[in-house]
């Protein structure tokens, strides 16, 4: 990965994995180009949850920052960065939960934890 670069965006999401072919939202793992490249960089697939799992030394939380408008910058092993930010004004803008339980969820809404 080249650093200094978008790796992928919330817009790759709807972009094919390879040019000149549909969308598929059907296959978990790289049905499209979003999908496609974070299952480069996990490594693994667990079909039951249809989830990706980290299987490699890179994406650990290694830092943690917040704005004042519900944004949060998280500092990854691998040389990664995860930029969540509210996208509008209204809503739910990001959450945070354990797949598979009923644990609480962390919430931003409004630009204020929930």
């Amino acid at each position: 990965m080249t650093k200094g670069v978008v790796f992928t965006g919330s817009a790759d999401y709807y972009e094919p994995a390879v040019e000149g072919e549909e969308v598929n939202l059907d296959d978990p793992r790289s049905g499209n180009l979003q999908r496609k490249r974070l299952s480069e960089v996990f490594g693994a697939y667990d079909a039951k949850t249809r989830s990706l799992i980290n299987e490699a030394d890179e994406l650990i939380v290694t830092a943690v920052h917040a704005d004042g408008f519900g944004g949060i910058d998280l500092e990854l092993s691998g040389g990664f960065n995860l930029q969540i930010f509210p996208n509008g004004s209204r809503g739910e803008h990001w959450r945070f939960f354990s797949p598979g339980n009923d644990d609480d969820h962390l919430v931003v809404k409004g630009g204020a934890l929930e």
